[in-house]
């Protein structure tokens, strides 16, 4: 049974009042912790809908820009590309000039309908020379200064009719198939060449200078002492290396400095025995030497190795400056002499004759190989360096040379002075290895560094040149020279300066070869390069489309086309140059590729400030709807605060009110 309870009618508008108060509060205080006026449809269905749709679409927008955003990207991706690839092309365009440089009509071209007579005339003014054709020369062609001569590879052939020869007191070299009397250069050059006479030469730099790069020599003579490279009259010679220089025929040699006679003690030793046999008795001598400790038969030091030394190696083991040797000597004559080397050579036999195995050089006389006349063979004198003529009749003392070849490979130089040991080592005499054979000294060393000639340890004693038998006075076919010395301007303005550098000097190139190889291998880097200017999988150089949609509806946008901008659709082709015509092709070609580019350039910019500006709009756009939405649905905290705050003050009142309206009842208690 429920009892109900009779409140006053003053009391009852307070609470309904509260009730309301509290209502009220609420909903501002929601508002407040908000921000937002509407929350709900109940609150205003109508700005709430609208806020809705509002923020809808600026959401919808919101992701319309990312997806621009990446179209951007994909454009720029593009455009980086052909900026790029611009510059690979204009690298492209730099190697095609060079070898549209190459072929221009500057290059003199040699081809085997040529005459000799016509390649000497176009040789004659200068300037670079291009093979084109392997040629065969009918006389020795002379190449003065500033000519260049290119090979490209192909062969000149030439026979020559005579070699080496003192005339007066000059030197003539044999009859080559270049004779160098200027400033030249000559590179990716094969000579096949052949000479009847002893002493032929296929290459003589005669007085001139010449740098010389991958040549091939192939000589061959009928005779003996062919040489590859002669250089003379103060000639100077820069040459990568001999190795390719390939002879026949006994004592050829590959490079020869100045009058080989002075240097020929081999030949010579061997023309004497040949004529005179047991009774040239300082050659014999030397030709039947062995070295201490070695079987007689041993193959590099045993008795038929070892041979009377040419004036000019002896000077070379003394040390002379062939400059500076008088041109108008006589009869003795140490000009030039300077004895650096000597003393090496000298310090190391004294230091092996106190050991007991070598006889130390004395201060006389040594003879040599080299003849002055029918009557007279050249001396040596170790005292001073003087050189003198005496007969052949006369005694002197000798010293065996023998040559050890092929030393390239050695991971140490030699040096003048060294001592060799049988196994072919050599090393300083303050390293002596007493384990060893020692068989000689370094007295001499050759201009291409390929070979050795050392002196044997023994002085074989006095020795005549020839016996004394006066049928024996003029020895046919051992080279000479005229009397009265005229051996001193031959040693003066004979010698030359060479230098083998066992690497390229200047590699010279007038073929477009290696220029096409260069422009191919870059053609292919700028096909990878737009092969990788794709972004997510859309590459626009290779011809693939992008479509960026402007709206929510996706009833608006915009579509990039791509254009294929690989070397075959820019219509630039591989090279393969052969002809001045074939690189203008190219360039033709690459001018065009680089017009093509700025077009295709100039529309995918277009195409991205299109992009650019509807993006921007778009994000102007979303702000728009989303402030509108905000429009509809925010509070006005500032109001809404004040509202709260009065709220609050009309609750006060309202509990105030009903305390007193309740205090009527209050006063009844007071009757009980």
């Amino acid at each position: 049974m429920s009892v109900n309870i009779t409140l006053t009618s003053s009391m009852r508008s307070n609470l309904s009042s509260l009730k309301s108060l509290a209502s009220q509060m609420s909903t501002t205080q929601v508002r407040l912790s908000t921000g937002k006026k509407v929350n709900s449809a109940i609150d205003n269905a109508n700005s709430y809908y609208q806020s809705r749709a509002l923020t809808n679409r600026a959401s919808d927008l919101d992701m319309l820009l990312d997806t621009m955003g990446q179209s951007i990207q994909t454009v720029t991706s593009a455009t980086q590309g052909i900026e790029s690839g611009l510059k690979v092309i204009e690298q492209m365009s730099s190697i095609a000039q060079e070898a549209a440089t190459v072929l221009s009509d500057d290059i003199i071209k040699i081809t085997a309908d040529m005459t000799t007579s016509q390649i000497q005339l176009a040789l004659n003014k200068g300037g670079i020379f291009s093979l084109q054709d392997d040629i065969a020369l009918t006389s020795s062609l002379s190449v003065g200064d500033d000519v260049t001569i290119v090979g490209n590879g192909h062969a000149i052939t030439y026979e020559g009719l005579y070699g080496f020869r003192v005339v007066g007191s000059e030197n003539v070299a044999g009859d080559a198939a270049l004779k160098v009397i200027g400033n030249a250069k000559i590179s990716g050059l094969t000579i096949n060449y052949t000479n009847v006479a002893a002493q032929g030469v296929a290459i003589a730099i005669d007085s001139g200078s010449a740098e010389i790069d991958n040549l091939t020599i192939n000589g061959e003579t009928s005779a003996n002492r062919l040489y590859g490279i002669q250089v003379l009259n103060g000639g100077k010679l820069t040459l990568d290396s001999t190795k390719n220089i390939n002879l026949s025929g006994d004592y050829s040699e590959k490079l020869v400095n100045g009058n080989p006679d002075l240097w020929a003690g081999e030949y010579n030793t061997d023309m004497i025995i040949d004529y005179m046999g047991e009774n040239g008795i300082a050659a014999y001598a030397c030709k039947q030497f062995c070295a201490y400790g070695v079987a007689e038969d041993e193959e590099n030091f045993g008795q038929g190795q070892w041979y009377l030394p040419g004036l000019g190696e002896l000077c070379d083991m003394y040390g002379t400056d062939y400059n500076a040797i008088s041109t108008n000597g006589g009869p003795v004559d140490a000009s030039g002499a300077i004895g650096n080397e000597k003393n090496k050579v000298s310090s190391t036999l004294v230091r092996l004759a106190s050991l007991g195995i070598a006889n130390k050089l004395n201060q006389e006389y040594l003879y040599s190989s080299s003849q002055l006349s029918g009557m007279d063979a050249w001396r040596f004198r170790i005292a001073d360096g003087a050189r003198c003529n005496n007969t052949k009749k006369n005694t002197a003392d000798v010293r065996p040379f023998t040559i050890i070849k092929n030393i390239n490979d050695k991971e140490v130089s030699p040096e003048i002075g060294d001592v060799v040991y049988s196994d072919l080592t050599y090393g300083k005499v303050d390293d002596y290895d007493s384990s060893k054979i020692v068989v000689g000294v370094i007295a001499g060393i050759s201009d291409d560094s390929s070979f050795i000639k050392v002196m044997g340890l023994s002085n074989l004693g006095g020795k005549q040149w020839i016996s004394s038998d006066s049928s024996y006075d003029i020895i046919p076919g051992i080279k000479g020279y005229v009397w009265n010395g005229p051996i001193y301007t031959a040693l003066a303005k004979g010698r030359g300066e060479t230098k083998v550098t066992n690497t390229q000097v200047d590699p010279i190139d007038v073929s477009a070869q290696d220029y096409s190889e260069k422009f191919n291998t870059t053609l292919s880097a700028y096909d990878d390069l737009v092969n990788d200017s794709s972004y997510q999988g859309v590459n626009l150089l290779e011809g693939n489309s992008l479509r960026v949609m402007f709206n929510e509806t996706r009833t608006h946008s915009y579509t990039v086309q791509g254009q294929k901008a690989d070397s075959s659709s820019l219509g630039v082709d591989a090279s393969n140059w052969e002809t001045l015509s074939d690189v203008q092709t190219s360039i033709a070609q690459l001018n065009v590729a680089v017009a093509t580019l700025r077009n295709i350039a100039e529309t995918l910019g277009n195409s991205l400030r299109i992009i650019e500006t509807r993006m921007n709009f778009t994000d102007a756009m979303t702000d728009i709807l989303q402030t509108g939405a905000d429009n509809l649905v925010l509070a006005d905290m500032n109001e809404e605060s004040a509202n709260y705050l009065a709220l609050q003050t009309r609750n006060n009142l309202a509990v105030n009110a009903l305390a007193l309206a309740a205090q009527s009842n209050n006063a009844v208690l007071k009757l009980f």
